[in-house]
């Protein structure tokens, strides 16, 4: 009996599409984990580099700065912000598991204050054969020396041993593999494809490493941005030594790209997925969770304001995305717990609204900030943790006074004056 369940569950369509991949991906790490690992000599700077050791570097984007308001939210979680500021610092995941407040203070700032982001310059560099290490992305030189800016900030720079027999890739090359972009929708979105919009129109002979096994959306969404599926390469984890690879920087750090990036890009991908310009949104859109890990526990309780708002219900993963870059760009007001869902704001039009329920002990900035690139309002609720910032619950009541106040419905009033 526990058999068959078992093999219903695996051969269903959701575990196919990604189940299996996950669980592939993580066994792989898991094996990683034990293999012998160096630390490679590396380049930190391609800007100060890159002259003598014979690669051309091309500025794409110059520097800038880039700005965020101050997120909105119910009176009630404004001021527990601003007086309990410290201990939510504290408590926040970034800061227990990673023994740092530097991440939970940057996520914090984005509850309260206005924001000013230094926004490096983006750059191509030409890297004549190069040595590729997959799924993470990362790149070296001819001489096994480490490109540091094609990982992100922070990331460890210890490698497993490659092999004896590295798998040699022909021809010019483009890479989207970036951490975590093999399981990750949100990664995905955020950090392999702005480098697409950064290339623009890819020469006819380049092919595009992208990870394997391939998910729909590492396959469906490239070619809504223009890429031909035939151009795709998927590569599995593991080292690859590669003709010609153009390096493409579109970001310093993981999952906040530049606006300009961000909105070149809805523009694109909403094209090649048939949405109209001219349609008004109007949608509102309520991302359910309901079910899988991290989520409002108490869901079906909020159904019936969710009602009263006229949201509809929608689970993301089953939905193509192409049908996600369709509904969403007609999504007037969308709302949700923090989670990979959320991202699809990339392809909200200006002047939309995104309202996040987020766990005290979990809250984010990457929304926030994606919504300030492309012209979107940016709520907040906090709700109760229930469990290390994963499961977590929220009033009914109060997330009525919030859809209330962030869609202008309803008397409100404050009866003191």
């Amino acid at each position: 009996m526990i058999g068959a369940t078992k093999h219903r569950i695996l051969s269903s369509r959701l575990a196919r599409r990604y189940l299996l991949p996950w669980l592939a991906r993580r066994a792989y790490r898991r094996a990683g984990g034990t293999t012998d690992r160096f630390t490679p000599p590396a380049i930190e700077s391609l800007h100060e580099s890159a002259a003598a050791a014979g690669l051309g570097l091309r500025v794409l984007r110059p520097a800038t700065f880039e700005t965020r308001p101050p997120s909105r939210a119910l009176q009630e979680d404004a001021l527990n912000v601003l007086l309990e500021g410290r201990n939510l610092v504290a408590n926040h995941r970034a800061t227990v598991e990673a023994r740092s407040r530097d991440a939970s203070e940057i996520y914090f700032s984005s509850l309260a204050a206005f924001t000013r982001y230094p926004v490096p310059e983006a750059f191509s560099c030409e890297i004549p054969d190069a040595i590729v290490y997959a799924p993470e992305g990362a790149v070296f030189t001819a001489d096994g020396t480490f490109v540091s800016e094609s990982l992100f900030t922070g990331r460890p720079r210890a490698f497993p041993q490659p092999g004896p027999d590295m798998p040699r890739l022909p021809g010019r090359h483009v890479s989207l593999l970036t951490w975590d972009g093999e399981i990750n929708y949100a990664h995905w979105l955020m950090d392999a494809l702005p480098r697409l919009a950064l290339a623009g129109v890819l020469p006819p002979d380049t092919r595009v490493l992208v990870p394997s096994p391939m998910l729909p959306f590492h396959r469906e969404l490239p070619q809504l941005a223009g890429v031909h599926e035939a151009a795709l390469l998927p590569v599995e984890a593991g080292w690859y030594r590669v003709e010609h690879l153009t390096l493409l920087r579109a970001s310093e750090r993981a999952i906040v790209p530049r606006g300009d990036l961000l909105r070149e890009l809805r523009a694109t991908i909403r094209r090649g997925a048939g949405h109209p310009e001219t349609t008004v949104p109007s949608r509102r859109i309520w991302l359910s969770r309901a079910g899988v890990r991290r989520s409002i526990v108490n869901e079906q309780d909020l159904l019936p304001v969710l009602d009263q708002h006229e949201f509809e219900i929608v689970r993301p993963d089953e939905l193509s995305p192409a049908e996600q870059v369709r509904l969403f760009a007609e999504t007037a007001v969308l709302a949700g717990y923090h989670g990979a869902g959320n991202y699809n704001v990339l392809f909200m039009g200006d002047g939309s609204k995104v309202i996040e329920i987020l766990n005290p002990r979990l809250f984010d900035h990457s929304v926030a900030r994606a919504s300030a690139g492309l012209g979107i309002e940016y709520w907040y609720a906090l709700a109760e943790d229930l469990g290390h910032g994963s499961d977590a619950r929220i009033e009914p009541a109060k997330l009525n006074r919030l859809l209330q106040y962030a869609l202008g419905t309803g008397a409100l009033t404050d009866e003191r004056y």
